[in-house]
């Protein structure tokens, strides 16, 4: 067990085992991304994707510190990992191996087109029946008993 790589590391590892190597594309929340996950991963032919936490150890400084206004990003590429700092109405840090920095155009529910980060998109897609999972819980509460 590699301790000094971090308990989200190691929980991402251990889930895995059974997948890696298979091809397979992971989608991770930022509590469990790091670029040495993402490393670990490619290296271990699997692909992911997710939003990144900007004060995890070995993120690029250039795209942490640097200020954005709204619709502009900036992108750092080691190997086959991307991370990207992109703004909308806040900062999103995401990470990727599967995509670059390309943007493409979305349209939403009111049909207005706008110019989105791939690696955005693919992550809302792949995350969508978790985030809505995650909503529906959290409208109604579980009552636990407790004893005194």
């Amino acid at each position: 067990m590699d301790t000094d790589k971090g308990h989200s590391y190691e929980v991402v590892k251990k889930l895995t085992k059974d997948h890696i190597g298979k091809g397979h594309i992971l989608f991770l929340d930022n509590f469990y991304n790091s670029v040495e996950l993402a490393e670990y991963l490619m290296n271990n032919k699997t692909n992911m994707s997710g939003t990144l936490r900007s004060t995890r150890a070995g993120n690029p400084e250039v795209v942490v510190q640097t200020k954005l206004r709204k619709w502009e990003c900036i992108s750092s590429q080691k190997g086959n990992v991307t991370v990207m700092k992109w703004r909308d109405k806040r900062n999103v840090l995401t990470i990727s191996t599967s995509n670059g920095s390309e943007m493409e155009l979305v349209t939403n529910k009111r049909g207005e087109q706008t110019m989105k980060p791939s690696m955005v998109v693919r992550y809302n897609k792949g995350m969508s029946g978790i985030d809505r999972s995650d909503q529906m819980v959290s409208y109604y509460s579980t009552h636990r008993k407790s004893l005194r």
